[in-house]
């Protein structure tokens, strides 16, 4: 389901980014200033590829179903029951279950969430869950302490 509601929006989210003026002329129809067309177009090809390859998922998610709220809004409720308005809210609707349920087994992962994964989801690795609290923060320190950053 990510890989096709990725594509979904990387096929609407395209022209948008790449042919301006087109897009500006479509937003400006819409009563809509005509600079939001390529810079949603943009958003939409930005944070579909973050969705498609599973990095950054949730907030990848959270600003696609803004701009999926954004065109109901503005576009597809005014315009009553439109084409459109079935695809949006199919999309919304996924969009709310990928957050809820992540971005799933394969996807590309952070080198430092790789190394840490506790990190990226705020538990504490499988062999300090054993130890009390006091033990935890130790081992954590040092382990934080062991880390390099490098320039």
């Amino acid at each position: 389901m990510r890989i096709v509601t990725a594509a979904v929006f990387l096929w609407h989210g395209v022209p948008k980014a790449i042919d301006f003026p087109a897009a500006m002329d479509k937003f400006a129809g819409f009563g809509l200033p005509g600079i939001l067309g390529p810079v949603v177009g943009w958003v939409e090809v930005i944070a579909a590829a973050a969705l498609l390859v599973g990095v950054v998922h949730r907030p990848a998610t959270l600003i696609l179903a803004a701009v999926i709220l954004g065109a109901l809004v503005t576009v597809q409720i005014p315009a009553g029951v439109s084409p459109g308005l079935e695809r949006d809210l199919v999309l919304l609707f996924a969009l709310i279950l990928l957050c809820a349920t992540g971005p799933g087994r394969y996807r590309v992962r952070h080198p430092d969430r790789l190394q840490f994964p506790w990190l990226a989801w705020g538990t504490p690795p499988p062999d300090l869950e054993e130890k009390s609290p006091l033990a935890r923060l130790e081992a954590q320190t040092e382990l934080l302490t062991n880390v390099r950053i490098i320039t």
